[in-house]
């Protein structure tokens, strides 16, 4: 940048703290003495429409991601291997195993039927941990 772009830069930069200042200096008096019939509409439609289009573009990422997660792959899932760690992890727990395994039943029943389900959630998780490899 040459010397007087440089100068123009600071001096645009100094105009804009100015006008800041006085923005944000300002009365309520000072500020309506100055509005015109209708600013305060326009401005409510304005705000109204850039809600409208940031919830509209939340919601089109949101739609990205649900389609994205129905139409991923299931991750690769080595059952003897999940369980194997799924063992390892009761046993590690000692005297709190019991209660672990509880918990993850949300503490009802037996765990006989809710193998393959509880090795598939240990996979994932195990998966989005170590970045997506469960080995």
């Amino acid at each position: 940048m040459s010397g007087k772009a440089k100068y123009q830069s600071a001096e645009l930069a100094a105009l804009d703290r100015f006008m800041v200042e006085q923005i944000l200096g300002a009365s309520e008096d000072e500020i309506l003495s100055q509005a015109e019939p209708g600013d305060v509409e326009r401005a409510d439609e304005a705000f109204r429409k850039a809600r409208q289009a940031a919830g509209k573009s939340m919601m089109a990422r949101a739609r990205e991601a649900a389609t994205a997660s129905r139409t991923a792959a299931p991750a690769p899932f080595d059952a003897v291997r999940t369980r194997q760690r799924l063992n390892d992890l009761v046993r590690s727990q000692g005297a709190h195993a019991q209660r672990l395994t509880l918990a993850a039943r949300g503490a009802k029943g037996d765990v006989d039927g809710d193998d393959e389900g509880i090795l598939e959630d240990l996979n994932e998780l195990l998966r989005d941990v170590e970045g997506n490899d469960p080995s």
